[in-house]
């Protein structure tokens, strides 16, 4: 008969995890989840990147109840608490869950151990002002305010925009005002094309001529990245204003030809920005032309001459006409 060899010595069974182990796990798993969620989110994937941010907060509930058995809550991973729940409330405010975003929030801003964490107070204002909740639009981002130190003006300057806005839309516009004029501070870099006809429109309902004059030209001094060369192509941003969905060129076909692909998306939103803001000035204009002189053709002369004057004259001959 066959004579077998020494049978081979069974594999060892694989150790048991260790707490520790299991919560490492736990958590390479939470994180997985939540860069999931923000990268469908980005992907235009809104069901998904949600369902992925409860799943996370699913399991990091899992991860607290096995720390609690154990006896570990010490090593609580407060970081990741916060991501978790910061990105389940931004996932529930991409799906239109206001109210479920703002639950979330509050318990972001609420939460001592969240430091900096009041700044999220401005996503809670701006779902209060797409509700329409203007009073509690303006209370989050004043709160907010109080959170962001004075060094970070940018941000800061945004907020106070945001306040202008949510006035503007209960025609305060007094307080409208108080808010949009903080964007003149610095030279008024910090003023945008928008604003700035927001601030002209305050100015207008007010009657307030003086005002209107000064803040139209604030208007044509705005000065934002990429439309360095707006004079040179002021004639085309005219006629892409009345037409804003036609794509006309503003550069030769040569030139067209040699761009690459990225440069002419950049190119692209150069020239949307460039309509946008022409339109706001004309808009403007022909808003306050008729009222700020005796009549309306001296107001609208002073208008061209400010254009002229301010490097817009294509638009300044698309007045005269």
């Amino acid at each position: 008969s066959e004579v077998l060899g020494p049978t081979a010595p069974a594999l060892a069974k694989k150790a048991d995890l260790s707490p520790e182990e299991k919560l490492r796990e736990l958590e390479v798993e939470i994180h997985r989840l939540v860069e999931e969620s923000a990268i469908s989110r980005e992907a235009g994937d809104m069901g998904s990147a949600l369902e992925k941010a409860k799943e996370a907060s699913k399991k990091e509930r899992q991860l607290y109840r096995v720390r609690d058995q154990h006896g570990l809550l010490e090593q609580l991973n407060v970081d990741l608490t916060f991501a978790v729940c910061l990105n389940l409330a931004v996932q529930f405010e991409a799906n239109g869950s206001d109210n479920e975003a703002l639950t979330h929030y509050t318990q972001i801003v609420k939460n001592k151990q969240y430091p900096g964490a009041g700044r999220f107070r401005v996503n809670m204002g701006n779902v209060y002002y797409r509700q329409g909740k203007y009073p509690g639009a303006i209370r989050m981002y004043r709160m907010a305010l109080d959170q962001i130190p004075n060094n970070v003006q940018a941000h800061r300057f945004k907020i106070m925009r945001n306040i202008g806005h949510a006035f503007f839309k209960m025609h305060q516009f007094t307080d409208a005002i108080d808010s949009y004029e903080n964007l003149l501070m610095h030279g008024g870099e910090h003023l945008d094309f928008m604003t700035g006809f927001h601030l002209m429109l305050c100015y207008y309902a007010l009657g307030d001529k003086d005002k209107m004059k000064s803040g139209f030209l604030k208007l044509l001094n705005i000065q934002q990245a990429g439309l360095e060369d707006f004079e040179d192509d002021d004639a085309d941003v005219d006629i892409l204003m009345q037409s804003p969905d036609v794509d006309r060129p503003t550069t030769s076909d040569k030139l067209e030809k040699n761009i690459t692909e990225g440069d002419d998306a950049l190119r692209e939103d150069v020239k949307r920005r460039q309509r946008d803001a022409a339109r706001f000035i004309v808009n403007a204009a022909n808003l306050m032309g008729p009222v700020i002189e005796k009549t309306p053709i001296a107001g609208f002369e002073w208008v061209i001459e400010a254009l002229n004057t301010h490097g817009f004259p294509g638009i300044a001959s698309e007045m005269e006409i």
